[in-house]
């Protein structure tokens, strides 16, 4: 670890200490005091010396981060522990956060950690388990699958590491503000590279746009949408529809309408189970029956879905749509396109709420909060010291 630091850093100053975080407790508590360590990232393997460490940034009151990947590298998740400070802002009630035994509870299936290496499986194995089946029991995940968990970490430590105190909103000068907008709301987040163990039940990652737009429509010889002789018949089609839409028994919320310079008539609605609203785009055809129609989301890419128009039916119409926005219907217009933003898939993060207030938590939280009231605005060092907590004998913390 020191050498990796070094190389992209060679002014850095590190301190490599190898020791058994379990045997030498005692020996890493008193490092961590004297070192004045500001956070604490978790890279350890077993129960044991995660539940150790934990106990020690609940007694000293230094955040952690703790990670971990499930068997075979299928998964994985981040947890960031925060002493349950003193309020720092006047006023401001006591914040709550979970630490490792509040969320890695019997009652919570999180999956099975993986187990990386022999050592590790004489450890966390009972001890009738044979040489042939510990061997079998350690698998490995790619490095490739374990990097997302590792960058989630260094992201979530580069966030704490900026805080102008305990408890407080990153600095200005960092750029992470927005960030910690996102995370304040939960400790724990959990993430799939594929849908096997713990993640076997989610719904398959799919297409979620077409980049193959349909080809444009011909422009007939009376000009674009809502001009020339054709205009009264456009705007009575436009307005029919814009009624219909916004009838209660629609199935869909009309939200609002416009005409754009293009020679476009745009109509904006939402489903009622979808959390994206959709334009329905509006240009005159070449022939006398008047306007073709499709289907595209507000926001990001814009890739529409052709909505059929001819002949014109505006029941038709709003049928189609509705079925093409409802993130429900598995046979949409565009599979995927009108999937929910939350759909559980792999390749991505999800923040989970967890229990808080465990018999760990609460029997730290006075010592903490009586260190905390003679000195509420610990200031977060421009050198932050950042201690590695790594696994058993002979790594490197």
């Amino acid at each position: 670890m020191r050498d990796q630091v070094k190389s992209r850093n060679p002014y850095a100053a590190v301190l490599a200490r190898p020791m058994d975080v379990i045997k030498q407790k005692a020996e890493l508590k008193q490092l961590l005091i004297d070192e004045g360590v500001d956070l604490l990232i978790m890279a350890t393997d077993t129960a044991t010396s995660r539940g150790v460490l934990n106990e020690l940034a609940l007694e000293l009151g230094i955040v952690a981060i703790f990670g971990r990947t499930i068997v075979r590298a299928a998964g994985g998740d981040v947890l960031r522990v925060r002493p349950n400070y003193a309020a720092v802002a006047q006023g401001a009630p006591p914040r709550q956060h979970p630490c490792l035994n509040c969320v890695f509870t019997r009652d919570v299936n999180l999956g099975e950690a993986e187990i990386s290496s022999i050592e590790q499986a004489k450890v966390e194995l009972p001890a009738y388990v044979g040489e042939h089946d510990i061997a079998k029991a350690v698998t490995p995940g790619l490095a490739a699958d374990i990097a997302p968990i590792s960058n989630f970490m260094v992201k979530i430590a580069l966030l704490e590491l900026s805080r102008e105190a305990p408890g407080l909103p990153p600095s200005h000068a960092s750029g992470l503000r927005s960030l910690d907008e996102d995370f304040k709301h939960t400790d724990f987040w959990t993430y799939a590279n594929r849908r096997e163990d713990l993640h076997s039940g989610l719904t398959p990652l799919g297409m979620d746009n077409s980049i193959v737009p349909p080809p444009p429509p011909p422009v007939g010889a009376e000009g674009a949408a809502g001009t020339g002789a054709r205009k009264p018949d456009d705007m009575k089609s436009f307005s029919t529809l814009c009624q219909a839409i916004a009838a209660p028994d629609s199935g869909i919320e009309y939200l609002d309408a416009r005409i754009k310079n293009s020679g476009q008539f745009v109509l904006r609605a939402i489903h009622p189970a979808s959390d994206c609203s959709f334009d329905l785009v509006l240009r005159r055809n070449a022939t006398a029956s008047g306007l073709d129609a499709t289907l595209c989301q507000t926001h990001g890419p814009r890739y529409p879905t052709v909505i059929v128009s001819e002949p014109w039916d505006v029941g038709s119409i709003v049928d189609q749509m509705r079925k093409a926005m409802d993130p429900r219907q598995p046979q949409a217009t565009s599979p995927g396109l009108c999937k929910r933003p939350f759909d559980q898939t792999i390749c991505r993060w999800y923040g989970a709420s967890t229990p808080i207030g465990c018999a760990t938590c609460s029997a730290y939280s006075r010592v903490v909060g009586a260190a905390l009231d003679n000195d509420l605005c610990r200031s977060t060092s421009s050198e932050a010291t950042t201690a590695a907590a790594c696994a058993e004998v002979g790594a490197a913390a």
